[in-house]
């Protein structure tokens, strides 16, 4: 989990050094879709992570 928020912190890191650097919103739109998408995979790679914790998975015999 830690290592999802890493890689999802240094990409976001990138593109949005990237729309800065490019300052024209209606070239970047899709890059801030990009973010906005990852953000919600993190999100529910959070949720499945955090849910193993409350019912952990039963070890087969």
């Amino acid at each position: 989990m830690l290592l999802h928020l890493l890689g999802w912190a240094i990409g976001n890191g990138l593109l949005l050094a990237i729309i800065v650097y490019v300052d024209d919103p209606q070239r970047t739109v899709s890059l801030e879709g990009i973010i906005t998408t990852w953000a919600l995979v993190l999100a529910i790679d959070f949720i499945v992570s955090f849910s193993y914790t409350l019912s952990p998975r039963k070890h087969k015999a």
